[in-house]
């Protein structure tokens, strides 16, 4: 099976936008988003799903192959005027953005009824830290996020 721009079924940007927004707002940051690791995540998140073999992987593979790449190459930084700091910025953005888009876009396996909003905080704020702290690989988050927001 030949290379096949899964990336482009799912439009991750609109919810990195709000996140971030959000993030400027809550977290009283000021924060970039840099386009050209942007890119790099999207390329490496869709040779990822290349690997799996799929003709249309699902959207918790998408999720985790896209929070993992975007944790690991972090193309949120602060803006020079920033006046507070997150060291989870990253994971953060990522993390919750992954999470939105398995909320907007449904398929097959897709549960109905998951929403971003019902995962407790302390679980959302255990995985942040987990990901600041701790190695995983694409598969582990792949699995993670189709645990949680896949019906089976």
């Amino acid at each position: 099976m030949g290379e096949t721009d899964f990336i482009k079924f799912v439009d991750f940007e609109p919810a990195i936008k709000r996140i971030c927004d959000a993030a400027e707002r809550d977290i009283q940051v000021r924060l970039r988003i840099d386009r050209n690791i942007l890119s790099e995540v999207k390329q490496y998140a869709n040779n990822d799903l290349n690997k799996f073999g799929l003709p249309r992987p699902n959207v918790a593979k998408f999720a985790g192959v896209f929070s993992f790449w975007f944790r690991k190459l972090k193309p949120i930084s602060y803006a020079d005027d920033s006046q507070n700091y997150y060291p989870a910025i990253n994971e953060l953005v990522g993390l919750i953005s992954s999470l939105a888009i398995c909320e907007e876009y449904k398929d097959d396996l897709s549960n109905p009824d998951f929403c971003v909003a019902k995962i407790p905080v302390r679980l959302v704020k255990d995985w942040i830290n987990g990901l600041r702290m701790h190695s995983y690989s694409p598969s582990s988050l792949t699995m993670a996020f189709e645990l949680i927001a896949s019906k089976y």
